[in-house]
C-alpha cells in the first residue's frame, strides 16, 4: 500500500526509484489497484512500469471504481 501526502510531491521522483530499487528484489507478479478517477495514481503506476489490467465496479470500500495494473517480474 502506498499513501502519500500532499508534502510527497517534492520528494516524488526520490519515492519512485526507491520503489523501483525495491521491486526488483520481488519476483512473480505485483498488483496496484488504483481509484478510476485518481489519474496521477494511474501515470505513476505506469512510470513504475505497471501495465492495465482491468477494471474493477465498485471495487472500493465507498462503492467507486477501481483499475488494476499488473507488472511481472
Amino acid at each position: 500500500w502506498a499513501v502519500l501526502s500532499c508534502d510527497a510531491r517534492k520528494h516524488l521522483l526520490a519515492i519512485t526509484r526507491e520503489i523501483q530499487t525495491f521491486m526488483q528484489l520481488c519476483h512473480g507478479r505485483l498488483e496496484v489497484v488504483v481509484d478510476s478517477k485518481f489519474k496521477e495514481a494511474h501515470r505513476w503506476a505506469k512510470i513504475l512500469g505497471f501495465k492495465l489490467h482491468h477494471h474493477e465496479e465498485m471495487f472500493l470500500p465507498d462503492g467507486s471504481d477501481a483499475d488494476v495494473y499488473v507488472r511481472f517480474q
